[in-house]
């Protein structure tokens, strides 16, 4: 394959991956900034950019590219770093392809109103708000494992886009083994003698306080805030628009100060790890995260090992 040809083909997954990080922003701005009233106009923003996205991946263009560039990686003609790009672009590109543009457009506009609605029931307590539209993307999403193919359980079709080469079996086989574990040690920390006192963490705890001790907590941890914002949400949560540009937030409470803080922290860890994505690499597979299970390993270290540690505190 000529370098110009691969050259071409990075520069439009650049362009991808620019488009996605704006679709990025407008989730961040939902939970973040978004007035309750513009939901159904958000809906159709997303899922008009989302389904642009989708047919740009599907253009002649982008498809000749990238078959051309899969012949190259199958005839063993690319060194490792562009074997991986072109591995990895192609696995989304042959999914993508797989699927309708208008089912594109219409789950990304039902899971944005659902986000709404969840934020309702939440608040209400009243499950019935968000249970139609739960039941909504249960369809849409057995529709995808259908359009998608699998083998086995339909849920291998839906995991591969988290663990990519994972499937349900081999889940099933990791977690019967941490069960093994877990359910006698559960009894045993039952049963225990042993009284913790944590009176003082029900106490009232100013929330402008809280963040910024929160915020003091992250920056510690080497969370860059010249290139990262720190917010709050009605769930915690982390993403990435870029390597200098990553967003994360938690949930503040007065009577809830630990929760404050270990989501915080929990929340740094992705944002650490998302930070840590090689700059030069953006636009390309090289510089997205291996797995949301490798992700949450980076956040559940820093909150359990670390942030539980004496040493830290």
């Amino acid at each position: 394959m000529k370098q110009e040809k691969l050259d071409k083909l990075k520069q439009k997954l650049t362009e991808l991956s620019y488009l996605n990080s704006a679709n990025a922003l407008l989730h961040w701005d939902q939970e973040v900034n978004m007035p309750r009233g513009a939901t159904e106009a958000r809906s159709k923003t997303s899922s008009n950019l989302s389904k642009l996205i989708h047919e740009k991946i599907l253009s002649d263009d982008f498809s000749e590219l990238i078959e051309s560039a899969k012949k190259a990686l199958d005839e063993d003609q690319l060194d490792k770093k562009d074997s991986a790009i072109v591995r990895e672009a192609y696995r989304e590109y042959e999914r993508e392809a797989k699927l309708p543009a208008d089912f594109v457009e219409e789950l990304t506009k039902t899971t944005s109103k659902a986000k709404e609605a969840w934020k309702e029931a939440k608040e209400k307590q009243d499950f019935s708000v968000f249970q139609p539209y739960l039941e909504q993307i249960v369809e849409l999403k057995r529709e995808e494992a259908d359009l998608v193919g699998y083998e086995g359980t339909p849920y291998n079709a839906l995991l591969d886009v988290y663990e990519p080469y994972f499937s349900s079996e081999k889940l099933d086989s990791i977690l019967e083994q941490l069960k093994d574990f877990l359910v006698p040690f559960l009894d045993q920390i039952k049963n225990s003698e042993v009284e913790i006192n944590s009176e003082f963490t029900k106490q009232e705890f100013s929330v402008d306080r809280q963040k910024n001790f929160c915020s003091k907590v992250v920056k510690t941890m080497g969370f860059d805030k010249e290139q990262g914002l720190l917010d709050e949400s009605v769930h915690p949560f982390t993403i990435g628009l870029h390597p200098t540009d990553v967003r994360l937030t938690s949930r503040f409470n007065s009577d809830k100060l630990l929760k404050s803080i270990t989501a915080s922290i929990h929340e740094a860890g992705h944002a650490l790890y998302e930070q840590g994505l090689p700059e030069k690499n953006f636009g390309t597979p090289l510089a997205e995260p291996a797995s949301v299970g490798i992700h949450e390993s980076q956040s559940r270290i820093w909150e359990l090992k670390i942030g539980q540690s004496k040493e830290f505190w």
